[in-house]
C-alpha cells in the first residue's frame, strides 16, 4: 500500500459489546447483526439492504438482533443510514439483483411489487413463482441474475415456465443487471409500458386465468 493510500483512508474506532463478538474458527469476529449494521452506516444504501437481505433470507439474523445493534448505536455517525437500510430489507429477495430492483424500482416511483407470489392456473396447479407481481396491472418481473440459468436445460424450462404464466393472461417483463444499474429510466419505461399491456386486457374484459400465493 502507498503511504497516499494510508493517509487517505478513513479508520473509525467503535465500542464493541461482548454479544457483538463471534468466533469462526477460532477467531474473533463481529456478529452478523452488528456487522450488518457496521455496513449500513458506512457503505451505499444499494449494499446495505443486499446484505442485510441475503443475511434474513439465509437465516443467519433475524430482524430482533439487528434492532438490538441500532438501539445500542443509536447516536452512532452513519445510525440513520443504517437504520432506513434495515427498513427497506426483505428476507423475501433470493438474490442481489431482486435486491437492487426492489430499490431501483422505488426510485422510479413505480408501485411497489409482491415479492416471490406463487401463481396458479385457474384449476388450482402450481404454474410459477414470480420474483416480482404487481397484482393491480397482472404484471409479473423477473430478475435474470448472471448465475440463474446455468445450464440449456434450465433456460427452457424457464421459456416454458414463461408461456405458461403468458398463457393465463399475465403480461411478464424481464431484466438484467445493465437494465437496472445502466438503464433504469428505459427499465421504468418497459414496466409502464406492461402495465398498459395489462390495463388493456383487463377493459378487453379477457378473464385473468390465475389465482395468486404470496410465500
Amino acid at each position: 500500500m502507498q503511504t497516499g493510500d494510508v493517509a487517505g483512508a478513513l479508520l473509525h474506532r467503535a465500542t464493541l459489546r461482548h454479544i457483538d463478538v463471534s468466533e469462526v474458527d477460532g477467531a474473533l469476529v463481529t456478529s452478523v447483526s452488528r456487522t450488518l449494521v457496521d455496513i449500513g452506516r458506512s457503505a451505499s444504501a444499494g449494499c446495505a439492504v443486499v446484505a442485510i437481505d441475503a443475511a434474513l433470507h439465509r437465516g443467519a439474523v433475524d430482524l430482533g438482533a439487528i434492532e438490538n445493534v441500532l438501539c445500542a448505536c443509536w447516536n452512532w455517525p452513519g445510525i440513520r443510514r443504517a437504520v432506513r437500510a434495515v427498513d427497506r430489507a426483505d428476507a423475501s429477495a433470493e438474490s442481489p439483483l431482486e435486491s437492487i430492483s426492489r430499490l431501483v424500482i422505488g426510485w422510479l416511483g413505480l408501485p411497489a411489487p409482491r415479492l416471490q407470489a406463487q401463481l396458479h392456473d385457474e384449476l388450482g396447479m402450481f404454474v410459477g413463482r414470480a420474483d416480482f407481481y404487481w397484482p393491480e396491472y397482472g404484471v409479473v418481473g423477473e430478475a435474470d441474475g448472471l448465475a440463474k440459468y446455468d445450464s440449456r436445460a434450465v433456460l427452457l424450462d424457464e421459456k416454458r415456465r414463461q408461456e405458461s404464466l403468458e398463457a393465463l393472461g399475465l403480461v411478464v417483463i424481464r431484466w438484467d443487471w445493465s437494465d437496472v444499474t445502466r438503464r433504469p429510466h428505459l427499465l421504468r419505461q418497459r414496466i409502464s409500458w406492461a402495465f398498459e399491456r395489462g390495463q388493456r386486457r383487463d377493459r378487453s374484459g379477457l378473464p385473468r386465468q390465475w389465482s395468486v400465493r404470496v410465500a
